[in-house]
């Protein structure tokens, strides 16, 4: 194949790979990082856009918010020292260990309240703050009281380092 068909117009091939930087992007699809949550494992990219549904953690129609958080040790590392937490109300709140910048890069959708099915969105210029290796993660809900239930009990989530991240 020596040419690639765009929206507008037909490129040569040799055109594109002469350009002097190609940056190649990888979005997680939520189908896929399902099965892998099934196992009790979550496997993520550095760097890739995150989209993890989560399902089956019973009602969360009782709770104003509902929050997902990413530690490397979740016996004692802080809320405020986490690698991700993110509300969803809020949104982002923290990444990599500090306060998020930007809260509208992360985000958690509560997707059936009865059944407690969520969400959970990480756009890739945030995951690419993050360094690879295991975390634990877990799911609570808030009450208006300030009342926090855990949801989902601490699963592992793996962040790995992508193959190819861009060909120069």
């Amino acid at each position: 194949m020596t040419e690639i068909q765009t929206g507008l117009s037909t490129v040569d091939a040799a055109t594109i790979w002469a350009y002097a930087s190609r940056t190649l992007t990888q979005t997680v699809q939520a189908a896929s990082v399902q099965a892998v949550i099934t196992s009790g494992k979550v496997t993520v990219y550095r760097s890739g856009h995150w989209s993890i549904a989560i399902t089956g953690l019973g009602s969360l129609a009782s709770y104003t918010r509902t929050i997902f958080t990413v530690k490397s040790n979740h016996h004692t590392t802080t809320d405020a020292t986490a690698a991700v937490q993110i509300d969803s109300v809020t949104g982002l709140l923290i990444i990599n260990g500090g306060t998020a910048t930007t809260a509208a890069n992360g985000s958690l959708t509560v997707n059936d309240a009865t059944l407690g099915n969520i969400t959970i969105v990480l756009k890739d210029t945030e995951s690419d703050k993050l360094t690879e290796g295991i975390y634990y993660y877990d799911v609570r809900g808030i009450d208006a009281s300030g009342n926090a239930q855990q949801k989902a009990a601490p699963q592992t989530l793996e962040i790995v380092h992508p193959v190819t991240r861009a060909i120069v």
